[in-house]
């Protein structure tokens, strides 16, 4: 559910060290807390929305991680998956 926290726990801190483990050696490292999120998002087979993709690229190429750019419109067979809030629809509809 999307109010749900989810905490750090052994099976997600395992992921973030195999992710650490098999990315630093390619040099790449997005970052402390991006492994984390990348990590917990895997473990509860999950995707992570952000607009800095680029952080996440490494575990997308070595991890399959499902990452979505919440800024960019969704392509043609990823939008059937996801709800894609237009603003401007919003604003004609006041």
């Amino acid at each position: 559910m999307l109010t749900d926290v989810l905490y750090l726990d052994q099976p997600i801190l395992d992921k973030a060290a195999e992710i650490y483990r098999v990315l630093k050696p390619k040099g790449i490292f997005p970052g402390e807390f991006d492994v984390l999120i990348g990590a917990t998002a895997l473990i509860h087979k999950m995707g992570v929305v952000t607009n800095n993709e680029d952080h996440y690229e490494g575990m997308k190429r070595h991890f399959s991680l499902d990452v979505r750019n919440w800024m960019k419109k969704p392509k043609e067979h990823e939008a059937e998956n996801i709800i894609h809030y237009n603003h401007e629809d919003a604003e004609d509809q006041k």
